[in-house]
């Protein structure tokens, strides 16, 4: 019998280890077999550097070494960097001419690649390019040599680059004959990118150019361009760039600096050339302001059908009123006879953009003949659709039922009042549908909700702002809605919320988002029998359900250092604090005051109040490649009941589990703690697994596939894994294990992960994810929960007990 077993065993090592082996042997083989015999395919290009920098410089110079600009060939992608399935596609189609409409939607140019034929000559340029770009980093003394192997028809290219010391910038002068501009150069140069005894780079120019152009044309220089800033660079008083005409140009050869020096040194001059034309730095003043706020492709400004009227300032052309003189006024920061600004001419027109009332916003300056000194600006704005009415219709899966779907209508108003305030209107209905043993198909939930909310383009406060920043955007916003829960066997839910509050940009990256007012009630009915009954043996799930009255305030900072779509990795962090009860305690307090102890706010609305601190914090870091992404998440949560609370209302308490969150663990099945719930799977009980804390984190690697239907559908796959887990704060005897306790809690993390397909419209993204537990956090486990060894994917019993299928819309996180 054994042998029987060692034989078994033996013949599903070879199937499963084995045969996908010789298949991949067998692929590899045949991306070269199509080949002329003189041509070889490029396997492999790397880059070794060597040189006095430190590591994330490093990694820096190798990344950009790296990039098709520099590095003439790339060998043909891989997908999982095991299958170059690209190249696969294109011989499917080129050589093994596959036909039929499987294949005609798969062999598309965006999933087909031609092979990379080995080039000596690109890489000698290769080499070449990698020296320039060292170059002009600082590195002057850098230099590249290369080993190239060809066999079997496969070749590689190693890169071996040496970048020797780069220069420190030892000194910054500056030689400006206007008095005017060398004042503002001088009283801005606080910012310039080029510090003393910080290392040398040519971008540094680039960068430092760009900041003195917009340093002059903020003090009045219209015509100031970025070929009037020059640097001169030397070592021991000779110059190695000294070219009037280009500044990146003309590397001298003659840097008498000793290679054995520590940090070679580098004196740079600014030099802003005199004029060849008088007007070129003429000081130019705002004269007149023409506004077109209902301007169209088909529109002269000198068109005599336009009505105008004089504001303030503005010089109003239009033929509707579409928008207040008011509105314009507030949000054009030039003004008349103020010297031109290049900070304010962009301002504008990112203020009029951000109003959402004009798809276009064009701002022309003109100069005006018989004044030399003078600017005439016309600002053309044409307008957006002021109305919109969209329906969505959304279907959903998730593990604590089968499938769901919602009707959402949608109205907003980009131009209420003609002053730029937007009113979004919704209303949505959806159901959950479910299965159990005994009835195949029945409705588990269903939901409506209506919401209103109102945002105004400026603050809305008792005082008067003076300084609001560049980026700021300011928005007041008010917001009231309504959502309906009923969850047939076991209740239904209503809540009302209100809220009012303020969002604005502290700089490009930071953005503010304050309610000094947020109030919500919860009230519950229709509680059927048996969840009555749960909510009897179990004090705490009842005190979380019971009808209460919140009201408080809540506070959001959110960081974002995404500037562009293809930018190579940025960060995100999200904070939120909220508070519920401190401004009811006092009204409680007036009230019982006023009564004499008689009465109370409890007594007056039949309801309770809740009172409770909650903070949350989220932090994502987004690492962008070609072809894939690494995301990595962490996420930290906790809510403290206080005074007459002793629990927090159960719509503010944590859950674990589901498509966003631990996805090995159906939605709100996780924890807390230790604790395990035999019930879960039962559909008569209903899942009240939450907590008053929460860690979690996540790391999930994104990658593409190929793309179907002439690109409109990309297929792309992730493989990710999760930890983490809720806990309560204070003990509960009907839950036991689940108390955080500082020495124990890593025990009590939940571990899972697995892979996904997304299928992106870039419209909308629909995910599919398959995970498995790896190590649980129940107490009742050996081994701290790991369950490793248990993982039998070929096994149809393990699959059905523990791969969990998540589907829903949008990326997790």
């Amino acid at each position: 019998m054994k042998q029987t077993n060692r034989k078994y065993q033996r013949t599903r090592f070879a199937r499963y280890c084995i045969l996908p082996a010789l298949v991949l042997l067998s692929y590899s083989c045949s991306n070269t077999k199509y080949l002329p015999k003189n041509e070889a395919l490029l396997v492999s290009s790397d880059v070794k550097l060597k040189g006095d920098i430190a590591g994330a410089e490093k990694d820096n110079i190798r990344n950009s070494l790296n990039s098709p600009s520099i590095m003439l060939q790339h060998p043909n992608t891989k997908l999982l960097n095991i299958l170059r399935l690209k190249l696969w596609f294109y011989n499917q189609k080129h050589n093994e001419k596959k036909v039929g409409k499987i294949w005609n939607w798969l062999l598309i140019p965006k999933n087909m690649e031609p092979p990379v034929i080995y080039d000596s000559t690109k890489t000698i340029q290769t080499a070449n390019n990698m020296t320039s770009y060292l170059d002009n980093q600082g590195y002057f003394h850098a230099f590249v040599n290369y080993k190239q192997s060809i066999k079997s028809q496969k070749a590689g290219v190693t890169y071996q680059v040496y970048t020797g010391k780069n220069f420190i910038i030892d000194s910054i002068s500056y030689d400006i004959g206007d008095s005017a501009i060398r004042k503002a150069v001088i009283h801005a140069a606080t910012y310039s990118f080029l510090k003393k005894n910080e290392p040398f780079t040519m971008s540094k120019l680039s960068q430092e150019q760009a900041r003195l152009t917009d340093v002059v044309r903020n003090s009045g220089y219209y015509k100031f361009s970025n070929d009037h800033v020059q640097f001169v660079l030397d070592t021991i008083n000779k110059a190695i760039f000294n070219n009037i005409l280009d500044p990146f140009a003309n590397i001298q050869n003659s840097i008498t600096v000793s290679e054995g020096s520590e940090r070679p040194k580098l004196n740079i001059t600014v030099q802003i050339l005199d004029p060849t034309d008088s007007t070129n730095y003429q000081h130019y003043w705002i004269r007149n302001i023409y506004v077109y706020p209902d301007y169209s492709a088909y529109s002269t400004p000198d068109d005599t059908t336009f009505q105008q009227s004089e504001y303030k300032d503005l010089t109003i052309r239009r033929r509707r009123d579409i928008i207040r003189p008011r509105v314009l006024y507030n949000n054009i920061v030039f003004k008349k006879d103020q010297e031109y600004s290049q900070a304010n001419y962009d301002y504008t027109i990112q203020k009029l953009n951000q109003l959402g009332v004009w798809n276009f916003v064009t701002v022309e300056m003109d100069t005006v003949s018989h004044h030399a000194d003078s600017l005439d600006a016309y600002i053309f704005l044409t307008p957006a659709r002021k109305q919109s009415l969209g329906l969505n219709l959304e279907a959903t899966s998730s593990s604590d039922y089968i499938v769901g779907g919602a009707l959402n209508l949608t109205y907003k108003n980009r131009n209420t009042n003609r002053a730029a305030n937007q009113v979004t209107a919704s209303i949505k209905s959806g159901l959950e549908w479910n299965s159990d043993s005994s009835n195949i198909f029945f409705v588990q939930a269903r939901e409506f909700s209506g919401q209103v909310n109102v945002s105004f383009p400026r603050f809305i406060t008792p005082w008067h702002l003076n300084h609001i920043g560049r980026f700021s955007n300011p928005n007041t916003s008010l917001g009231l809605g309504v959502n309906t829960l009923d969850r047939f066997g076991f209740f239904s839910l209503t809540s009302f919320n209100g809220s009012f509050g303020y969002n604005w940009n502290e700089t490009q990256y930071k953005r503010w988002i304050v309610n000094p007012l947020s109030i919500s009630f919860n009230r519950l009915y229709n509680v059927s029998d048996s969840f009555a009954k749960q909510l009897e043996e179990n004090p705490f799930l009842k005190n979380s359900f019971s009808s209460t009255f919140i009201g408080g305030e809540n506070v959001s900072f959110i960081y974002n250092s995404q500037n562009s779509l293809n930018q190579k990795s940025f960060n995100y962090l999200q904070i939120n604090l909220e508070e519920s009860g401190l401004w009811l305690n006092g009204i409680d307090g007036i009230i019982r005051g006023v009564t004499s102890d008689k009465s109370s706010f409890a007594k007056l609305t039949s309801v309770n109040f809740s009172q409770y601190l909650k903070m949350d914090v989220e932090y994502k870091h987004y690492l962008n490649r070609p072809h894939s992404t690494l995301v990595s998440r962490a996420y930290a949560g906790i809510g403290v009941p206080y005074a007459t609370s002793d629990v927090l209302p159960y719509i503010k308490q944590f859950t674990a589990g589901g498509p966003n969150s631990m996805r090995a663990w159906r939605l709100r099945a996780l924890g807390p703690g230790s604790y395990y719930n035999p019930g879960l799977g039962n559909p008569n009980i209903f899942p009240d697994q939450t907590g008053d804390m929460k860690l979690e984190g996540n790391l999930e690697y994104r990658f593409d596939i190929f793309s179907v239907f002439g690109g409109f559908l990309k297929v792309k796959g992730a493989t990710f894994i999760d930890a983490g887990n809720i806990w309560d704060l204070k003990n509960d005897p009907y839950k036991p294990g689940s108390q955080f306790k500082i020495n124990e809690f890593y025990q009590d993390l939940a571990i899972g992960g697995g892979f996904g397909i997304r299928l992106d419209f870039s419209y909308a993204i629909l995910r599919l994810d398959l995970a498995t537990p790896f190590k649980e956090p129940y107490a009742y486990l050996p081994d701290y929960g790991w369950i490793l060894n248990t993982i039998h994917p070929f096994s149809r019993e393990w699959r059905k007990n523990n791969l969990i299928l998540n589907f829903a819309v949008g990326y997790p996180f």
